[in-house]
């Protein structure tokens, strides 16, 4: 299998890869390393975007007569084989992730159903980090909405697509989500301000254990707290839910890690970061509703949109350490 892919790489050939499963793959080779091998895409003798593929996940290369006549067909139309994308060594899919992420605002990641929530195997996302464990992304779904963060297990990762045209044109029309229950109550401005936690807003007020909460389990991977089992934590992502009545009546984001959460790892509201100040957050949001002081003596600006309460709570300095969206009954 491998002397055929390194015959391939030589010649820029075409080939036909089966994977574990019986999924069937074809394009040029355009690099080969020890874990993973890099084609140029080709589907109906049409070259468009690649595939990075476990060498792991393969269990036939075929170079046959078949194959060479299809080169030949593609070559002799015109289409020019596309740019070796120069992943480098592909000794490890996280290092080869990392690159990609860099050149591409969107891929296509495959891995088995059980690996990703519901009965999902494939994943269109933006990469925000990858390392040996885990890859964070930020999905879209097939409607062309931004949802929350999304964790895959590295290992897992069979096969990534990326440079292809549905892909670039999913990336350019990519918008945030907006049709939450109380949709009719923003603006357009607030809309796209607080689009990118729109994932997390739709679960606010609903049944702690509905589809919302459900998906912020898998993407944030919540733990319910011992000592007060209305807290549902994710620390490694920054993220606690604070349970009332059954419904989820309150998120708190942490902008700063403190001894129960690390920094939230996932995109903020839209004109920030996550580490910012309270002079940049009322330039982006401007005058808050309200000032206010937390039990703790912490200053505090809040602000309202819909049935939601944003309270923004700043450390001595000024500086943002976390961001808590209750949910408010009228």
């Amino acid at each position: 299998m491998r002397s055929t892919l390194a015959d391939a790489l030589a010649g820029t050939h075409y080939v036909q890869l089966t994977l574990r499963g019986g999924d069937v793959y074809t394009g040029f080779v355009l690099e080969l390393g020890d874990d993973l091998v890099v084609l140029a895409s080709v589907e109906d003798l049409t070259v468009d975007g690649y595939e990075l593929i476990r060498l792991a996940a393969v269990e036939q290369v075929r170079r046959s007569a078949v194959d060479e006549h299809f080169e030949a067909l593609i070559r002799r139309s015109g289409q020019g084989v596309l740019a070796d994308p120069e992943l480098g060594p592909l000794t490890s899919m996280s290092a080869a992730l990392g690159r990609v992420r860099d050149r591409w605002p969107l891929v296509g990641i495959e891995c088995g159903a059980e690996e990703l929530d519901d009965d999902w195997s494939y994943l269109v996302a933006a990469l925000v980090s990858a390392d040996d464990l885990r890859v964070h992304a930020r999905y879209v779904t097939t409607t062309g909405h931004w949802r929350e963060l999304d964790v895959v297990t590295t290992r897992s990762i069979t096969r990534v697509t990326f440079g292809s045209r549905y892909l670039s044109l999913f990336a350019e029309r990519a918008r945030p989500w907006t049709n939450v229950p109380w949709r009719g109550a923003l603006s357009d401005e607030e809309a796209r301000r607080w689009g990118p936690l729109s994932g997390l807003l739709e679960a606010l007020g609903r049944p702690i254990e509905g589809l919302e909460l459900r998906r912020l389990r898998v993407s944030f991977d919540l733990q319910r707290d011992r000592d007060d089992p209305s807290r549902h934590r994710g620390r490694w992502w920054g993220v606690e839910v604070i349970e009332e009545a059954d419904r989820v009546a309150a998120i708190l984001l942490q902008a700063q890690a403190d001894d129960a959460l690390e920094e939230f790892r996932a995109p903020f509201v839209e004109g920030l970061a996550v580490s910012c100040s309270q002079e940049e957050v009322r330039e982006a949001l401007g005058p808050a509703v309200a000032e206010e002081t937390t039990p703790a003596g912490e200053p505090s600006d809040r602000y309202a949109f819909g049935p939601v309460v944003a309270r923004f709570v700043y450390d001595e300095s000024g500086g943002l350490r976390r961001l808590e969206l209750e949910h408010v009954e009228h």
